[in-house]
């Protein structure tokens, strides 16, 4: 889990106890709902006490940010790495099928980062909001990348890689919901895949 080293105040943390509060985290409110889970309910998962957890993330706002910011830099750096050294026509295909691996391996991460969104509004205390869109953004501008080369080569016509990229965010935001009420992740990748192939010139 990729947790950056930024995210402390100003004195080092262990990394395996962070991991393992985050990590609870995203279970508890994927299976439960984040509304309708605490920070003793995340301590207790934990087994370490509330006031380390407190501590350590000051507010439950913060807590969400962080596991979310985990997520997002996971899938930017699958995605990186699924993509190799760039310049593949298929780089978005490429690009789609490194989220689908890495969903079906992380459930739970999908359907938290799915009910987190109307959260992102609140009021975060140490960590700035623009921050969690940072990552955000990183992880689109790669998929536009992928767009513009796919546009370059040939194998798109007539789209706009910025527009077509945000279009096929709100898929992959309409996946994970989809994944959350329990449908099939597999179907639903062939599904978009499949669209996407074909809007590409053979």
């Amino acid at each position: 889990m990729n947790i950056q080293s930024n995210f402390t105040w100003g004195k080092v943390v262990p990394k395996e106890t962070i991991g393992k509060i985050v990590s609870c985290a995203i279970k508890l409110c994927a299976n439960k709902g984040i509304a309708n889970v605490s920070i003793n309910d995340i301590s207790e998962k934990a087994g370490i006490a509330a006031g380390t957890v407190m501590y350590h993330f000051k507010t439950k706002n913060n807590l969400l940010f962080v596991a979310a910011r985990s997520v997002f830099y996971e899938l930017f750096d699958n995605a990186t790495i699924a993509i190799g050294s760039g310049g593949d026509c298929e780089s978005i295909i490429k690009f789609l099928n490194s989220y689908f691996d890495y969903a079906e391996s992380n459930i739970e991460k999908i359907i938290y980062v799915s009910r987190l969104d109307p959260f992102f509004s609140l009021d975060l205390k140490e960590f700035p909001s623009a921050d969690l869109a940072l990552v955000r953004d990183r992880y689109l501008a790669l998929m536009v990348t992928c767009l513009q080369e796919g546009v370059s080569s040939g194998r798109f016509k007539d789209i706009d890689p910025k527009e077509f990229a945000a279009l096929i965010w709100a898929t992959l935001r309409g996946v994970s919901v989809l994944v959350g009420e329990g449908s099939d992740i597999r179907i639903l990748r062939r599904q978009l895949v499949e669209s996407i192939e074909a809007r590409m010139v053979c």
